[in-house]
């Protein structure tokens, strides 16, 4: 499950930037052979269980609820613009245990946000069959 990215900002023009890191994170996982969950789905049952639906494995109810949806692994991050200067951060979690297994810090431009959001997903995924073992051949 690939959950929104927080505007550190706070900038509602640039919501955008987390739209589309999301829908790219997404779509790369889907290529790769994983299952993605649709987000709208978790999003509504973690708000049910008392979470804003974020996905954040610190919120009440959050990863149990995830856990219950069949979740594996969670990708949820940050960005931050300045400027023309982006930086996006992004962690992999394990929501059987709320580990965070793997991060990610890109810098770029937001004419590089393309090129920057392949870089979050390259970053994320390299070798990740051999992250959690045989869980991870499970859809």
């Amino acid at each position: 499950m690939v959950a929104p990215f927080r505007n550190l900002t706070q900038r509602p023009s640039d919501d955008w930037i987390g739209t589309g890191i999301v829908a790219t994170v997404s779509s790369d996982l889907q290529n790769a052979g994983f299952v993605v969950l649709a987000q709208r789905s978790v999003t509504d049952a973690l708000a049910t269980n008392g979470g804003s639906g974020n996905g954040s494995s610190r919120e009440p109810g959050g990863l149990e609820t995830l856990r219950a949806l069949g979740v594996t692994w969670l990708v949820n991050g940050t960005f931050q613009r300045l400027g023309d200067g982006l930086r996006i951060t992004a962690r992999l979690v394990d929501v059987e245990t709320g580990v965070v297994r793997r991060s990610a810090k890109v810098d770029a431009s937001v004419p590089d946000l393309f090129a920057a959001q392949d870089r979050v997903v390259a970053a994320l995924t390299v070798d990740l069959p051999t992250l959690g073992g045989n869980d991870m051949a499970r859809p």
